[in-house]
């Protein structure tokens, strides 16, 4: 009796980094705080879509960081200051992104971000983050609805998956 609801975030991830190829960015930096089984996700995610590509897998380019903008900023300052080649950032949340985007701006320089989770932060962000939509709010409502079916006795699926959206 075990039940799961879940966003199909690798597939998210993937769609983004194929996305960013297409558009000619190959050094695609990926920051993430927490290998949870989100966070593992995103990761293969990552790597799926590289491979997807023809990318090669830079170690250097897979960061990890705290959940914070001033973790984030300061990370990707320091990569900036090291000569670290990436043409784009992708972050599993979106406090994380906009870290990203701070240290960018402060060093006058231009490039894709996309955060995760369609948080406020995403629509607060200047410019706006552009941010993949985990659905969080219907994960939540479908949560406890199953939860109320499966209490009064009614048959609920063991699994359900959302599609994310950018």
């Amino acid at each position: 009796n075990v039940y799961c609801i879940l966003c199909e975030e690798t597939q998210a991830v993937v769609r983004n980094v194929k996305e960013l190829s297409r558009q000619g960015y190959r050094e695609i930096l990926y920051l993430y705080d927490a290998l949870t089984y989100s966070g593992c996700s995103k990761i293969a995610g990552y790597r799926q879509g590289l491979c997807a590509c023809g990318l090669p897998f830079c170690e250097e380019l897979l960061v990890r960081v705290e959940k914070s903008l001033v973790s984030a900023q300061a990370t990707v300052e320091q990569m900036l200051e090291s000569g670290t080649p990436f043409s784009a950032v992708m972050a599993s949340e979106d406090v994380i992104a906009v870290g990203a985007m701070k240290a960018l701006d402060k060093r006058k320089t231009s490039m894709p971000v996309i955060g995760f989770n369609n948080s406020i932060l995403a629509e607060c962000a200047t410019p706006a983050l552009t941010s993949v939509d985990n659905r969080l709010s219907e994960l939540c409502r479908t949560s406890a609805d199953m939860v109320a079916d499966f209490l009064s006795g009614k048959e609920v699926p063991q699994k359900v998956t959302f599609p994310a959206r950018l």
